[in-house]
């Protein structure tokens, strides 16, 4: 039986300003073969920052279907977010859920801080809303955007009527849920699902928003992403609490700004 093998990637619109970690890859066009991204036509007429990272993760999942086995591990970091299984810098004053270090401090990292401590799993840190996700959502963005997409979801067999509800009531969720370390067999189902999910709204009832809103689908797609790895997790009978980190950023100050 051939031995597992841990891959390790960043993702994103642009490549981190830091030297990637010991044995990362930047995902891109000119990567290598494994972490190359290629053109799609149908993703890329909606990627315009529409998809933010997720287009990079949905490409990304084709490669990981043909050169990877459902029992190799894969971390995912952003150009400037990663999942650490250890607290490192300082909190954050505008994402509660996330911690901050320097670019200095970003040299100190070790490649095994961002490896699982138990089993085969490392997820980022859960954020409790006090209020529904529903609720959340519609005080920064429009309301229409996520009944419609809830809509959809049940339309394509995501979600039944029942657990479209379910998600919308639920009081915490894993913001940016793709970084972290994962089983590839158990992340694959979870981006198929996502892109059927972006596809779907994005063809049926999709609405262009201007400036911070034009990022709709992918802000609909985080949230959905954290109810599908609970999902994934509870069908595997994984207590997420046990498998949690600490989502960390690289910035020069305690307020988190877009970039």
């Amino acid at each position: 039986m051939e031995k597992a093998r841990w891959w390790k990637v960043f993702v994103g619109h642009k490549r981190p300003t830091f030297q990637l970690f010991e044995g990362f890859q930047y995902a891109s066009e000119s990567a290598p073969p494994a972490f190359r991204l290629k053109q799609e036509r149908l993703l890329s007429s909606i990627s315009d920052g529409v998809l933010s990272e997720y287009y990079s993760l949905f490409m990304l999942n084709r490669n990981l279907k043909h050169f990877c086995s459902p029992e190799d591990l894969i971390t995912i970091c952003q150009h400037r977010r990663f999942v650490l299984n250890r607290l490192l810098g300082e909190p954050t004053k505008n994402q509660p859920w996330a911690r901050f270090v320097t670019l200095a401090q970003v040299d100190e990292i070790k490649c095994e801080w961002l490896a699982p401590r138990f089993g085969e799993l490392l997820i980022g840190s859960r954020f409790d809303m006090g209020r529904s996700v529903f609720n959340q959502y519609v005080r920064h963005h429009p309301a229409r955007d996520l009944l419609r997409f809830s809509a959809n979801l049940v339309d394509v067999g995501i979600f039944s009527d029942t657990q479209a509800v379910e998600w919308l009531e639920q009081t915490s969720f894993i913001p940016s849920p793709s970084c972290g370390t994962f089983p590839v067999g158990l992340l694959i189902p979870i981006l198929e699902a996502l892109e059927l999910a972006s596809l779907s709204f994005f063809h049926n009832g999709y609405v262009k928003r201007e400036g911070y809103q034009g990022r709709s689908i992918s802000f609909l797609i985080e949230r959905l992403n954290s109810a599908l790895l609970d999902k994934a997790l509870a069908d595997a009978k994984m207590e997420a609490d046990l498998h949690a980190g600490y989502t960390t950023l690289v910035s020069e100050t305690s307020s988190i700004v877009g970039g």
